[in-house]
């Protein structure tokens, strides 16, 4: 009886694994059919309800056909039974329920022009205007006939032929066909902000062409100056405007136009003025777009990327420099330009960059017929990583090291690494020990930097030139960190309310810059102008009351590719090439497509 008992018992023992691991099966089937993020499927996760509807919007239908459907979603793709009335390849909502396809919604509207602005509720669309997005919404490439899942980092601003899909007076989702033959022979271009001083609009702004050219279309004459802001005050007013391209669809497009004039001269160059017409810029080729904003416009200058990258070089680099180092500036300056193109800082205003320190200094000296060669003889050429450009971050003058990412709180690509740039082999040990730091400064060994006059500096600090509206006084400073290269990494600054701790080399030369009364340069030039310190790299060596005396070296963040270092290897027979690899390890020097 015993012996039955036990073998009923185990057959329901049995039993019950086999339901275990059906269930767990279907759990993994169920799991695998579903994308990974939740976000689009509140209603069974919040109920609970394994009833509940689930809509998955703006999908990519890739396959249909044979009581199949394959679709693509936030970079999985997956197979459900169900049809379309026909076959499509497209856009569509999918409604789920019980994990069964309930209904399909065909999304078949669409636009397509440039990019031309976005944020967070619109999308401007070249003769469309503003035109407000879905919070779903979502963007695909289609590479070599296969469509990837993308996002807004991989737009640039300025990006022709998007095809824009809308639903219910929207845009639901981007495509990027990368196979367009129009895009494939596109000639690169980049959008500049052009700044007004520290400021982004001009409240009042006047321009002119050095020989005759047009406002949208309309002549004018050479080096007459044109008021810009009454120009777009004359074009019509913001008004709806119905898309008459997209009248069958379930609902018409209603944009708001965003009031721009364009400016060309063709053959000659663009001026900024002043009311009276005497220049007070560089001259500009391309195209100036100048786009209405809050209390006055914004200017952006549309240019190719070969003459940005002409009008770039001057302004970064010293023209005295060797042409292997030159050529190394352009190759750096178009690599920079090409990983910024994506960049959202300036998306709102439809720049890609500006022309400041913050992206790359352009045309503040116009350009060379050396620096015009360097480019040329560069022409296209990148650094790459896996088949990306690199960041290609570059500097002034080093300590003797170059730093990493680390000084800026972020994690270190591949191509980005401290390393020596001495040509001796005298040993200081490491140098985030103070000591060690001092003897390091002291010695200013020989280094491909030594021919910088930022190689070592003294600063005089006041604290008394600033005070916090919010934290007052500043009654101390304290270097807490060092990296093993020299470079700061952590300074409390403390204030008559609290004490505040830095760790952004940024932010630690910015406040130090505010506290500046002088800098004196190792070939004896002493600066009152500068409203930041050159480098992260100093130590303080004398406090006395409010004053405080720093000794540093280097000019510039410290991170990829030292100018001077370039030069003095440019000196000593090292390329171009040898000079960017030997900055940018892991990088290969490659031709743009």
């Amino acid at each position: 009886m015993k012996k039955k008992f036990d073998k009923v018992k185990w057959m329901i023992v049995l039993m019950i694994g086999l339901v275990v691991l059906s269930v767990s099966i279907t759990v993994l089937v169920v799991t695998h059919m579903l994308p990974k993020q939740t976000a689009q499927f509140p209603q069974n996760r919040t109920t609970q309800d394994a009833n509940a509807q689930i809509l998955v919007e703006n999908v990519y239908i890739t396959e249909c056909g044979d009581n199949w459907i394959t679709f693509l979603y936030r970079g999985e793709s997956y197979r459900f039974r169900g049809q379309t009335a026909s076959s499509y390849r497209g856009i569509a909502d999918i409604y789920f329920l019980n994990n069964k396809i309930e209904k399909i919604a065909l999304k078949k509207d669409s636009v397509k022009g440039t990019l031309l602005s976005y944020d967070e509720n619109y999308i401007e669309v070249e003769g469309y205007g503003l035109v407000e997005r879905t919070t779903s919404i979502e963007v695909y490439r289609i590479v070599d006939g296969q469509v990837k899942s993308s996002d807004f980092s991989e737009l640039s601003i300025g990006e022709e032929n998007l095809g824009y899909v809308t639903a219910e007076g929207k845009i639901c989702a981007i495509i990027k066909n990368e196979d367009d033959i129009q895009v494939k022979n596109k000639e690169d271009t980049i959008r500049v902000l052009l700044k007004n001083g520290e400021h982004l609009v001009y409240r009042n702004l006047y321009i002119t062409g050095s020989k005759s050219w047009t406002i949208n279309g309309a002549k004018q004459a050479a080096d007459v100056p044109v008021d810009m802001i009454y120009v777009i005050n004359q074009i019509a007013d913001k008004t709806p405007v119905v898309n008459m391209m997209n009248q069958a669809a379930d609902q018409p497009l209603e944009a708001t136009m965003v009031r721009t004039a364009q400016a060309v001269c063709d053959g000659g160059l663009l001026y900024i003025t002043d009311e009276s017409g005497v220049k007070i810029s560089n001259g500009y080729e391309g195209i100036f777009l100048i786009r209405e904003w809050e209390d006055g416009v914004v200017l952006i200058n549309q240019i190719g990327i070969e003459d940005y990258v002409r009008y770039v070089l001057p302004s970064e680099m010293e023209r005295t420099f060797p042409f292997e180092a030159q050529k190394a500036q352009a190759v750096c300056a178009r690599t920079f330009a090409y990983a910024q193109m994506q960049n959202k800082t300036y998306a709102a205003y439809g720049a890609n960059v500006d022309d400041s320190t913050s992206f790359q200094v352009y045309n503040r000296f116009g350009t060379d017929s050396m620096t015009d060669l360097a480019v040329e003889e560069t022409k296209g050429q990148l650094m790459v990583y896996d088949g990306q450009p690199i960041i290609c971050y570059y500097f002034s003058t080093s300590n003797g090291f170059t730093e990493d990412m680390e000084v800026w709180g972020e994690e270190n690509p591949p191509y980005i690494a401290e390393q020596s740039l001495l040509l001796s082999d005298e040993a200081f040990g490491r140098l985030n020990f103070r000591a060690n730091y001092i003897d390091f400064l002291q010695a200013a060994p020989e280094s491909y930097d030594s021919d910088s006059p930022y190689y070592r500096w003294n600063a005089i600090l006041n604290l008394d030139e600033y005070t916090d509206d919010s934290l007052g006084k500043i009654k101390s400073i304290t270097l807490t960190k060092r990296s093993d290269s020299g470079y700061v990494r952590s300074m409390d600054v403390c204030y008559e309310k609290m004490t505040q701790t830095l760790t952004d080399e940024n932010e630690i030369r910015k406040l130090l810059g505010k506290l500046l009364r002088e800098v004196t340069l190792s070939d004896g030039t002493t600066r009152t102008d500068m409203t930041m310190l050159p480098s992260a790299s100093f130590v303080i060596i004398e406090q006395n009351g409010p004053n405080y005396t720093l000794y540093g070296g280097g000019f510039g963040h410290g991170i990829g590719m030292s100018q001077y270092a370039a030069g003095k290897m440019a000196e000593l027979g090292m390329d171009y090439r040898e000079i960017l690899v030997f900055f940018y390890r892991n990088a290969l020097l490659a031709q743009s497509q």
